[in-house]
């Protein structure tokens, strides 16, 4: 799970590195660096929690997918195995 957060806040970082430009144009050239800095600060957490939301959505569906796929197997199996008795 670790992997995937890292990726998640790699994949946070550069969205944030590439779009940081447009987003700050909220803040005018007069204000503080500090002030700055927590806004990048809580702009690259925002992203950062979306991107591990996304993640944990994909492994649930994942998940749902392999339990399906396991359901459906044993149930043919199941079938099989009754057609089978019936024509014995």
């Amino acid at each position: 799970m670790q992997s995937a957060v890292d990726a998640g806040t790699s994949l946070a970082g550069r969205y944030v590195h590439r779009n940081f430009h447009v987003e700050k144009t909220m803040y005018d050239s007069t204000q503080p660096a500090l002030e700055i800095a927590k806004w990048k600060r809580k702009y690259c957490q925002s992203v950062i929690e979306g991107a591990k939301k996304e993640l944990e959505i994909r492994q649930l569906k994942k998940a749902v997918e392999e339990r399906d796929t396991t359901i459906r197997t044993i149930l043919s199996y199941s079938i099989s195995r009754n057609q089978s008795r019936r024509v014995s």
